[in-house]
């Protein structure tokens, strides 16, 4: 196996300081960018990307990987330029893919470690030509408590089944003449500053299906999503002397849609979730903490 701590000694060692620093400073790089240095910790020769030591190279041929927090595309780009494995942002985390193969077998796979918001991760080489972790790695999965999702969403359910009825007598369209008599506008476009989440929410489990039409249309008011559209008016505006041209639209959007974005935001105010310990898997993983 490759002796990296040899490989990267050496280079610490051919790096001539930067003059004229209080602290010694050898860039590993470019020499204009000294935010990224190659140090030695005693006897640990580190990589560090402005002041996180992100790879270490240990004498005994471990490699430790850390971002003290800052899991940023940079930080990634820098663990894949300076360690033996790829790594990358997904997620919302970092993760480094480690080649495994179990012994006398041919197949090759890559486990795919997230490196953690705190402290070390280390991997120590194997008799087999490969890495694995010192110490086991159980990652922390946010997953949804379904007895707390349906006590949750219960207070909406009224809501929802008179916008499942509502949708399936329109063929999931919404009018625009529907969403001008429910959501106010201005200078020819609707304002929906005053529907905030909040407000969506307190509209949707009111019980009052007089704010029941009100709340469909502000959830659904992104219309990225519709899955049909038709042109129902064209009006011509004039601000400051200048004239244009706006064109309204009917939006047709299916009800599933609706239930999504209406559950994305009840989970944002309602903890709905626990906590799971899980393996590391060849694929990167969602909801890890």
């Amino acid at each position: 196996m490759k002796n990296y701590y040899e490989q990267y000694k050496n280079l610490h060692d051919s790096i001539i300081p930067i003059r004229g620093r209080a602290v010694e400073a050898r860039p590993i790089g470019e020499r204009r960018r000294d935010w990224e240095l190659i140090e030695m910790d005693k006897d640990v020769v580190a990589c560090r990307l402005h002041n996180t030591q992100v790879v270490r190279y240990y004498p005994d041929g471990r490699i430790g990987l850390q971002c003290d927090g800052w899991q940023t595309p940079s930080t990634a780009d820098f663990i894949h330029t300076h360690s033996p494995w790829q790594c990358f942002k997904r997620n919302n985390k970092l993760w480094v893919m480690v080649p495994s193969k179990a012994e006398n077998s041919l197949i090759e796979k890559y486990l795919h470690y997230p490196i953690p918001k705190e402290g070390e991760l280390i991997f120590q080489p194997t008799e087999h030509g490969q890495w694995e972790p010192v110490s086991e790695v159980v990652v922390q999965k946010r997953v949804v408590n379904r007895e707390k999702a349906k006590d949750a969403r219960a207070p909406y359910q009224p809501f929802l089944q008179w916008a499942k009825t509502f949708m399936q007598l329109s063929d999931g369209w919404i009018m625009h003449d529907t969403r001008k008599a429910v959501i106010p506008m201005v200078d020819g476009y609707f304002v929906y500053r005053e529907f905030s989440e909040p407000v969506m929410l307190n509209m949707a489990k009111s019980g009052d299906d007089t704010q029941y039409l009100g709340a469909l249309c502000a959830v659904l008011c992104d219309g990225s999503n519709a899955v049909g559209t038709r042109i129902a008016d064209r009006q011509v505006q004039s601000v400051g002397g200048h004239s244009y041209s706006i064109t309204y639209y009917d939006l047709q959007f299916s009800y599933d849609l609706l239930k999504s974005r209406l559950y994305r935001m009840v989970e944002k105010v309602s903890y709905i979730y626990d906590k799971v310990d899980v393996q590391v898997t060849e694929r990167t993983q969602s909801n890890i903490f």
